[in-house]
């Protein structure tokens, strides 16, 4: 399973929604976010806040998201419901031309959710999840 299957499933999330046609520039991902019980709006403005507080990032490069990019078709996203996110354990961002998207990953590395365009990838396949996770720990997160 390639570097490129892993990361595809959070490039396809974002690409889909109204920025279909706009390639991912980069990702980053913060090394930590505070331990609490999150909602759609309070992930949102906690990335927000770690941005702007310059916190400990992982970032995945241009050269890393070219072949991802050209993945885009094997998921399509769902639309996310305002709701609680209580096993959230990953915040970041996809930079999509001049626009960042905050970006949340569960716990259970089940879903993938765009926090600023209301989109959502579940990872139902334990393979998916598997890889997401060597990825992660690959990175130091």
């Amino acid at each position: 399973m390639s570097r490129c299957r892993v990361i595809g499933a959070l490039v396809v999330l974002l690409a889909s929604g109204p920025v279909m046609a706009q390639r991912i520039d980069s990702v980053r991902i913060f090394r930590a976010i505070p331990t609490t019980a999150y909602n759609t709006s309070s992930a949102e403005s906690m990335a927000w806040r770690l941005h702007r507080e310059r916190a400990a990032f992982v970032a995945i490069p241009r050269s890393a998201m070219d072949k991802v990019n050209q993945a885009l078709t094997r998921k399509r996203p769902a639309k996310h419901v305002h709701r609680g996110l209580p096993s959230l354990s990953h915040l970041g961002f996809a930079f999509i031309g001049k626009d960042a998207h905050v970006v949340a990953i569960t716990e259970d590395l089940s879903l993938l959710v765009d926090l600023t365009g209301r989109r959502q990838v579940p990872l139902s396949d334990p393979l998916d999840r598997l890889a997401l996770k060597a990825y992660l720990v690959a990175v130091g997160l």
